[in-house]
């Protein structure tokens, strides 16, 4: 019977999940119950509403049983559809045709059940209603029929971006994505989403975003609707030398390029046999974790590769930050939509992304408001948005409304206006500078505005044209201070102790254990040492059991502990007979041993014949006796003609007697036995022979030889009768 008729009988219609199921425990029937969690109730919501769970949406369903009884056999830790009815207040399972209570869940029998009830298909999720710090996405679904007929829910909520504000950069917020600059627009069905043609230039210098080194663990969250069998690099960054230092490839499948200080793993990098060039939105992120790089897609772990890269990983400094491809021999520039791109510090926020549970219980309406794609949200909402998620003025670049003004809501009927300076002149006249502009308060409201907009300068590059060799002096603005040089545009040679770009700093304490000081009261330290003035010691490694870290790599144990990391344990005296130290004094002992120090042992059975237990199950035998358990008697002198040793005395075989078997216990009988008997005779001979002169005759002549002649003859034996 197809899925479609088995729906139109049955009372509910469910796909869950089988947490545990009771084959142990039959009813007279040969049926067994199974505990349930419901995941989408198709049809009869309103019975199962009625009946009581076991937990939050899980039921103990009966009246499964075995195939050979045409029952529905379900497995653990299995996804099924459920066809059911309501029997004593319970869940039970129906049959409408044989094995008929249940199915594998797939998206095609799925599909034909909601048709058949009149569901359209699922809506993409929504955006989330928060881009950090958790918040809600929502789907939809419409009725074919009118709303009376169709059961189940016409919406679902999921939980999506539950990493923490803080340490994350909103990088469509920081190449001012929100302000539609050239080959930017807003996409009329999404529009918390963003249009990226070929034609835009977005990119930023990586030290704008991070003032210090990029972080070694890492997150990278994308939501994206990538056009149908495109390829190329989504997210870029890139050296002064044109060689991308990591980069996010797309196409065929995901591929995360990372070259750290050694180059590694560089085009080793592994990649993932994911393909998101459909036209579909995708919510994917990468993990970076160690050694490992793990990539999620659609709320769902795909997979974790090995990711062979250095100990203490850097990408380099003086990084451009670009949407696609920096440099033109990458190839083309990423073209698609795009509504999410964070950088976390935080490895495990993408896994927080979004979630595979629904957030809802029965309910068919959305039980937390999430931001609805649709025309009635506006591009400032978005932006006051992103402004509240963004807790560190280093993580995000701020959100204006056009290329000028922006407007800053402030409080319920207060507005502050902000401004911007034009940009500065180029640092340089060739090759490669930067230039700035100021933010100021257009109403005076100095307070608000400096409260809301923590961002005062903006730096972008500039130039490009190449430098001539009679090029002049290379320019840094703003000047290098505190005796640096101008090495070239926009880059000082700072004197140690001070710090780039413009060598400001100095340390007022002494940096310990061969630290330097890199900005103001700031050290930098060697590696092996933390703290403020390289002071504390680090043990890559937790010192375990209470043992602390008193120089890299080295700890100080406990007097009860020993090992490099304090994670052995002592027993004094040593434990015994292959016995190992799991506590201090606490012995684990080998099988057959016992005691605190497994000194002690026993035999499983009692040792024969004076033998004594000297181990596990092994006796020492007295003189005579052998065996496992000294069971065996042993002869002094071997027993022979085929006799047996029985606790020191020889049992004979018929016909042998005496100590060892050697006297015949029998009378005997003299009788012939005849035997053949060969010797050489001696006997005569003629033969014909040439003779006379010449040979011309024939001679009868007479010679010896000696023939073997066999006689039989007898002799006397004797035999025991």
């Amino acid at each position: 019977m197809s899925v479609y008729n088995r729906t139109l009988l049955a009372d509910v219609v469910v796909s869950g999940f089988v947490h545990e199921t009771y084959k142990d425990f039959r009813s007279q029937d040969l049926t067994y119950s199974a505990k349930i969690e419901l995941v989408t109730v198709y049809k009869g919501q309103e019975l199962v509403d009625n009946l009581t769970s076991v937990a939050k949406n899980t039921f103990v369903i009966s009246n499964f049983g075995d195939k050979k009884m045409c029952y529905a056999d379900i497995q653990e830790n299995e996804m099924y559809i459920l066809f059911l009815t309501v029997y004593k207040r319970r869940l039970s399972a129906k049959y409408d045709d044989i094995f008929g209570a249940a199915t594998e869940l797939t998206k095609p029998r799925e599909e034909e059940i909601l048709t058949h009830l009149g569901w359209n298909f699922w809506s993409p999720w929504e955006s989330c209603s928060a881009t950090c710090g958790g918040g809600t996405q929502v789907r939809r679904r419409g009725c074919s029929t009118p709303a009376t007929s169709c059961s189940s829910e016409a919406s679902e909520n999921r939980a999506c971006n539950g990493f923490s504000c803080k340490g994350t950069t909103d990088v469509l917020q920081a190449l001012g994505l929100p302000k539609f600059p050239h080959g930017v627009s807003t996409n009329l069905n999404r529009t918390s989403a963003y249009i990226v043609n070929s034609e835009a230039n977005l990119y930023i210098p990586l030290s704008d975003l991070y003032r210090g080194k990029f972080p070694k663990d890492f997150s990278i969250l994308i939501t994206a609707k990538l056009n149908t069998s495109s390829d190329g690099y989504l997210l870029t960054f890139s050296d002064i030398m044109g060689q991308q230092k990591m980069a996010i490839k797309y196409g065929e499948g995901l591929t995360l390029e990372y070259y750290d200080q050694n180059g590694l793993p560089g085009p080793k990098s592994p990649g993932f046999r994911e393909s998101l060039s459909d036209s579909t939105w995708h919510q994917f992120a990468f993990s970076v974790e160690d050694q490992l790089v793990t990539l999620f897609v659609d709320c769902e772990k795909v997979k974790s590769q090995f990711f062979g890269r250095a100990k203490d990983p850097y990408v380099g400094v003086n990084l451009m930050l670009a949407l696609g491809p920096y440099f033109a021999r990458y190839g083309s520039p990423f073209e698609g939509s795009i509504q999410q791109l964070v950088v976390a510090q935080d490895p495990s926020a993408a896994e927080q992304q979004c979630s595979t549970k629904l957030q809802n219980g029965g309910n068919r309406s959305v039980r937390e408001q999430a931001v609805k794609d649709d025309s009635q949200v506006s591009t400032a909402q978005r932006q006051t948005q992103s402004e509240q998620s963004q807790p560190d003025k280093t993580d995000s670049k701020p959100a204006v409304k056009n290329a000028t003004t922006s407007t800053l809501n402030t409080q319920a009927n207060q507005y502050v206006y902000v401004d911007w300076s034009e940009w500065s002149t180029c640092s340089a006249s060739c090759g490669m500078g930067f230039q700035s502009r100021t933010r100021y308060c257009g109403n005076n409201d100095l307070d608000n505005c400096l409260e809301k907009e923590n961002q005062l300068i903006q730096t972008r590059p500039c130039g490009g044209k190449t430098c001539s060799d009679n090029a002049v002096k290379a320019i840094c603005s703003p000047r290098c201070k505190n005796g640096g040089k101008c090495i070239r545009p926009g880059v000082c040679s700072c004197p140690p102790g001070y710090r780039k770009p413009t060598c400001k700093g100095g340390c007022n304490i002494k940096c310990q254990n061969g630290g330097e000081c890199w900005r103001k009261n700031k050290c930098k330290c060697k590696k092996g040492y933390k703290g403020k003035d390289c002071s504390i010691p680090v043990c890559r490694r937790k010192c375990s059991n209470g043992g602390k870290c008193v120089a890299p790599n080295k700890c100080s144990c406990r007097r009860d502990y020993k090992g490099r990391r304090c994670q052995k344990a002592i027993c004094k005296p040593k434990c015994k007979n292959g016995g190992s130290c799991i506590f201090p004094n606490v012995c684990k002992c080998n099988a057959g041993f016992y005691g605190p120090h497994c000194e002690q042992y026993k035999c499983r059975r009692r040792c024969k014949n004076g033998g004594f237990c000297v181990g596990p199950n092994k006796c020492r035998c007295q003189p005579g006796y052998s065996g496992k358990w000294c069971q065996i008697g042993r002869c002094n002198h071997p027993c022979l003609n085929g006799g047996k040793c029985r606790n020191n005395k020889c049992r004979c075989t018929a016909g042998w007697k005496g100590e060892r078997c050697t006297v015949r216990g029998c009378s005997y009988e003299r009788y012939t036995v005849p035997y053949d008997r060969s010797y050489k005779r001696m006997v005569r001979e003629e033969y014909i022979t040439k003779c006379g002169p010449w040979s011309w005759k024939s001679c009868v002549k007479t010679r010896i030889r000696y023939e073997i002649v066999t006689k039989t003859t007898y002799k006397y034996s004797y035999k025991c009768v």
